[in-house]
Order: structure tokens, then C-alpha cells, then sequence
């Protein structure tokens, strides 16, 4: 935990070493991905992503690569996800 940081570009998602080299990219597709941010645990990421048809919050599990959507709507306009504890 604390060795990447994950950042977003032109719309997909990514990963780099705090150290340097190459990124990995997370996501990608037609969707546009961004403002995304670790879990406390470092497994999972949320972010905004407009696939479902309106900006919503999703997260990424970093174990298995799973998306999940959550709130469930389908035209919600949600900015700057966070994680609290």
C-alpha cells in the first residue's frame, strides 16, 4: 500500500509507480472514467464513470478487476467520490 498512484486520462483510468515507469490502464472502453481514488485498504478504487448512461459512482475491485455500480440509478450526477470509514 502507498507504492502507486491512480490517476485518470482522456476518460480511462491508470496506475503508476510512485517511483516511476510505465502506467497500467484500469479501464477503458467508450465510457469516460475519472476523479478516481484508492479504498483505505488499497483493493478497490472508486471513481465516476458515465457507462451506465449518467455520471455515477463505481468501484473497481483491484483483485479480480470486477466493476460494480452503486447507487443503483441510472441518471445520477455525482462529482469527487471519497471513502470514509
Amino acid at each position: 500500500m502507498g507504492k502507486t498512484i491512480v490517476f485518470d486520462f482522456l476518460g480511462d483510468i491508470y496506475s503508476i509507480p510512485i517511483s516511476g515507469g510505465s502506467a497500467t490502464q484500469l479501464t477503458s472502453g467508450m465510457q469516460f472514467d475519472a476523479q478516481p481514488r484508492y479504498s483505505p485498504d488499497g483493493t478497490q478504487i472508486i471513481f465516476i464513470s458515465d457507462e451506465s448512461g449518467g455520471e455515477n459512482v463505481w468501484t473497481l475491485n483491484l483483485g479480480d478487476n470486477e466493476k460494480s455500480k452503486s447507487p443503483k440509478g441510472t441518471d445520477n450526477r455525482y462529482q469527487g467520490p471519497e471513502w470514509t470509514s
